[in-house]
Parts: C-alpha cells; structure tokens; sequence
C-alpha cells in the first residue's frame, strides 16, 4: 500500500480549491504528490513495521534504510537469529538508523562483524516518522498543488509559438518537486539529517 502523507482536510484546510475538484481527481492527487515526495527522499517515511533484507560486509554495522527506528524487533544472519534478551546482540542509533553487532561499549571495531554475504542478514523493525513531520506534509501540499495546476497547463511553458508548434517548458516545471519543495525536503532525503 502506497504511503499517503497528508488527509484531504488537511490538504483542503492549505488549498480550499482542492475540494472543488470530484472525490476521485483528490485522492489520485494527494496519492500520487506522496509518491512524488516519496521518490524525491528516495526512502519511505511513514512509521510502520518492515523486514529489510541486508548485504552483509565482513563490517560490525549496517544500516537501515527508514529512520528514525523506534525498535528493532528481530535480527537474523545467514537464517540464524540473534537473541537480544539481554542487549549484547545488537544496539541501534535511532537517528541514523546504524545497526551494530554486540552491546554498544567500546571501539565499534572490536564489536563481531556481520560475515559477507548477499542478503544474508534479515531486519525486522519499527521505524518511521509517527506524526509525519511539518515540512514533509506542506510539501506534499505544495506538490499535490502544483500537480493540479500543471493539468491545467498554467505556467509550465517558458515559451511556446504557433507556426510549426514549438514550446519549452519552464525550468521548474520539468520536475515534480519544485526548488522551493526541494529544500524543504532536504533533511528528510535518504543520506540526510532526517
């Protein structure tokens, strides 16, 4: 199921013009604007539980790909699972979403590495953001909004001339998320500070 980052009433309470369009049309474009913003974090951001399936790199880290992480709930390597009762198997940085081998004390190098392999460690965990954040909602908005005005082709051409037809479209109107959206985003795009 496709991550939905803002409501119709909140949609409509940022763009009463949104309610004027059918039921259908709303849905389609508060979907596809969370897509949109979606694809530009290049990461999901809406908590929920997942299982991440992970190269292990002869390396005591991996790291996982929806943060924050509120809880780690099972580790496996190589179809083994770790036992974490007593919290010396694993410990993870919810910010970052670092997963380390072993309890967390001392030099990270020392701690047991998670052996080479293609998909051989399996991650099952809760992360994500639970409320989705301000900015990530008002860039949904403003993506949803830019959507329905580009349908009906309201200042996307830089230039357009009739003989032979021609057109160019305006910079900003080659991309889904506009400059503005962009850097609202910034912290929330996979590698950054979100």
């Amino acid at each position: 199921m496709p991550e939905i980052y803002v409501t119709e009433d909140e949609a409509a309470a940022a763009w009463p013009g949104l309610l004027k369009l059918p039921e259908s049309e709303r849905t389609a474009l508060i979907a596809d604007a969370s897509a949109a913003v979606r694809d530009h974090c290049r990461r999901d951001l809406a908590r929920a539980v997942r299982t991440e399936i992970l190269d292990g790199r002869n390396r005591p880290r991996v790291w996982l790909s929806v943060r924050p992480v509120a809880e780690v709930l099972a580790v496996s390597i190589n179809g083994e699972a770790l036992d974490n009762a007593d919290g010396e198997a694993w410990t993870v940085d919810a910010g970052t979403g670092e997963l380390l081998r072993g309890p967390g004390r001392g030099d990270p190098w020392f701690a047991p590495a998670f052996p080479t392999g293609k998909g051989n460690v399996v991650v099952e965990y809760d992360g994500g953001f639970d409320p989705i954040p301000g900015p990530v909602k008002r860039a949904t908005i403003l993506t949803l909004r830019r959507f329905a005005e580009a349908a009906r082709a309201s200042g996307v051409y830089r230039s357009e001339s009739i003989g032979d037809y021609s057109y160019t479209l305006a910079d900003d109107a080659r991309s889904p998320i506009s400059d503005f959206v962009a850097n609202m985003l910034a912290p929330y795009v996979a590698g950054g500070l979100g």
